[in-house]
């Protein structure tokens, strides 16, 4: 959960929001048969509004572009959140939560793989100044990157759990993104499903100044013009999964990086919507960006088993998800408000545009919010109850994904079976000790000793392999 000073930060959506929650069933053949007819117009009004908008010069024209961007992106949105009969059929595939045993399988992260230019320094450079760095690493890193690489070490030597990622790449030709996904594959992570994007675009990096007086890191990243991973190739890789079972294991958790809103609310959709995907599968969905809209994202949020919020959006946002929350008792912090007001006000707006939902109290699912040196507060909705868990007292070296690693972390700990309180406890031990030292090697020895899969050897699933030469033979496929 790093924070980012972008040179090509998303530019917020002006103009129509779309209203997730205005949304309702007519009563009755004449008023379906009316509505169709209005939607039919509307579709049809928009489709040719767009044609027209296409045929301009486009390039001397930002407000045609502009018009163009806005009414691709009201279009993702809306199939995202129509179909609400079909999705509501295969609620079925939602497992109970917490999970009543752990999972055998395949765990698949969703999200941004950068590379990572960090460069230390004494003490953080002034403006206009000159400063030799004290070391200089070149690494592979991202959100899922980091979360990946956690997850997969931990998962070292068990024989039933595979972690695999999909995310977006230039080029397996262009030598930083060689670089990323080797540097994954290394770590354990299995890649067979990511996408290859072409064009004039190039992997996304951060160039990154970590002060050795604190430990703090200041990141400027760039996309290098890479587009976010596209939800139709999100959903034609789901049979593909399917037909990796036989070697990586069944698809079970799908973890996804809301970094593109109507995207991650298509894939959502794509994932419960599956007639192929085993059952019970899992959902979790990580929001990191404050630029992020809370009303916007409760279709999404609605829909997952886990929400991870970062400390950034929630201070962002608090005066809006408070704005109807009961008043706070004394001296209660205000991470666990929030998680109790935004997954209320889920359950409300955002369960019934996607019946696939277990937000809500006594539904299951755990709202997560880390807040650095504190500790880390988490929701479960099953009980309606707070959890808190302390951070470990050590000193900062290096903070580089520890955010990160507390996710993967806790991933990693529910979908082995550990309970809400010990996830907590896990990610919190495990992004302590990654806060203690440079890189995320050897952080498995930082996992409390009581955790439910240390206790017994794990159940093997034949066939299952923890590298990619299983699927080698699979690449020209992609």
């Amino acid at each position: 959960m790093d924070n980012e000073v972008s040179g090509e930060e998303e530019e917020q959506e002006g103009g129509e929001e779309a209203d997730y929650a205005g949304q309702e069933e007519g009563n009755g053949e004449a008023d379906e048969e009316n509505t169709e007819q209005e939607e039919s117009e509307h579709e049809e009004s928009e489709e040719d509004m767009e044609s027209e908008v296409e045929d301009q010069e486009v390039e001397d024209d930002p407000e045609a572009a502009s018009l163009i961007e806005f009414l691709s992106r009201r279009k993702a949105v809306q199939s995202a959140t129509t179909s609400i009969d079909f999705l509501a059929s295969h609620t079925r595939a939602m497992g109970p939560f917490p999970l009543p045993a752990p999972i055998s399988g395949r765990i698949m992260l969703v999200g941004g793989v950068y590379v990572d230019i960090a460069n230390e320094v004494a003490s953080y450079p002034e403006e206009d100044s000159a400063q030799r760095a004290l070391s200089t690493r070149r690494t592979r890193g991202g959100n899922a990157g980091n979360s990946c690489a956690v997850a997969a070490q931990l998962t070292a030597g068990r024989g039933d759990v595979v972690v695999s990622w999909m995310g977006v790449v230039p080029s397996l030709a262009d030598a930083d993104a060689k670089f990323a996904v080797d540097k994954l594959e290394e770590e354990g992570v299995e890649s067979s499903l990511l996408e290859e994007v072409g064009g004039d675009t190039g992997q996304p990096t951060s160039f990154i100044t970590i002060n050795r007086e604190n430990g703090s890191r200041t990141i400027v990243s760039t996309r290098q013009r890479l587009r976010e991973l596209s939800a139709e190739h999100f959903t034609a890789q789901l049979p593909r999964a399917v037909r990796q079972a036989a070697t990586l294991g069944e698809l079970r958790w799908c973890h996804l990086e809301c970094r593109d809103l109507p995207g991650q609310l298509a894939m959502a959709r794509a994932w419960h919507a599956s007639t192929e995907l085993p059952t019970p599968r899992y959902l979790s969905v990580e929001v990191e960006k404050p630029s992020m809209q809370p009303k916007e994202l409760l279709p999404l949020l609605a829909s997952a088993q886990a929400v991870f919020l970062s400390r950034e959006f929630v201070e962002k946002h608090a005066d809006e998800i408070l704005a109807k929350a009961p008043p706070a008792k004394k001296d209660e912090p205000l991470a666990p408000r929030i998680l109790k007001a935004l997954s209320a006000w889920a359950a409300s707006e955002g369960a019934p545009l996607n019946p696939a939902s277990n937000a809500g109290a006594g539904k299951g699912a755990m709202w997560i919010c880390a807040w650095g040196s504190t500790g880390a507060y988490a929701l479960d909705t099953s009980k309606n109850e707070p959890i808190f868990a302390p951070a470990s007292k050590v000193k900062a070296i290096d903070s580089i994904g520890a955010g990160d690693t507390f996710n993967g972390t806790t991933v990693h700990a529910l979908a082995l079976g550990a309970s809400p309180e010990q996830a907590l406890r896990c990610g919190c031990a495990v992004a302590g000790q990654k806060v203690s030292q440079v890189g995320f090697e050897g952080l498995i020895a930082a996992v409390p000793k009581d955790m439910p899969w240390l206790k017994g050897p794990p159940k093997k699933v034949g066939g299952v392999k923890r590298h990619l030469s299983a699927v080698l033979g699979e690449q020209e496929d992609r």
